[in-house]
């Protein structure tokens, strides 16, 4: 997997995955709802100002729905072309050290959060065998999100016990 050359020496790798694609992809559909009306607005209101160009002084009708068409396009497809190049370059693990992820669509970025910081996750099941995970770990550390995760229950596991002996750790110092 891609994420093992950012793996430090000696760090032993407990579980790695991926997004379900079309989970993935699809995970913003109600975006691609609303551009379709923009988009069909925009393709009216510009059949309506070539027609009034034609018959009259209003050729500065025609361009003033392009950047509602433009918009339309990226919500209606745009976004999701952008979707599934982004999931080429997706990547989660999780090492007896640190939590990964791996994101982005030019330049990948890897985001690394030390598992001794993790405090708390809230899994979002989104069907039976795919689910989303928002890690949230101590101050200064980002919130590290998982989306639509296959077969999240040996990841669950592992978290559990992560945030457990992280409270129990805690505990002990108090």
């Amino acid at each position: 997997m891609a994420l093992k050359k950012h793996l430090q020496s000696g760090e032993k790798l407990l579980w790695q995955g991926r997004p379900a694609p079309r989970c993935f992809v699809f995970r913003n559909w109600k975006h691609s709802l609303f551009g379709l009306v923009l988009l069909i607005f925009g393709i009216c209101w510009e059949t309506m100002g070539i027609n009034l160009s034609q018959t009259g002084n209003f050729a500065w009708l025609v361009f003033v729905p392009i950047p509602f068409i433009l918009i339309g396009l990226y919500l209606s497809l745009g976004h999701l072309i952008k979707a599934r190049l982004e999931w080429e370059k997706q990547f989660f693990a999780v090492t007896d050290q640190r939590l990964l992820r791996q994101k982005g669509f030019k330049r990948p970025e890897l985001v690394s959060v030390p598992i001794h910081e993790v405090t708390y996750f809230l899994y979002n099941p989104l069907s039976e065998n795919v689910g989303s995970l928002r890690i949230e770990a101590g101050q200064g550390h980002p919130v590290v999100i998982f989306p639509c995760v296959e077969h999240p229950q040996s990841l669950l596991q592992i978290l559990e016990k992560i945030v457990q002996d992280n409270l129990q750790q805690r505990e002990f110092q108090a």
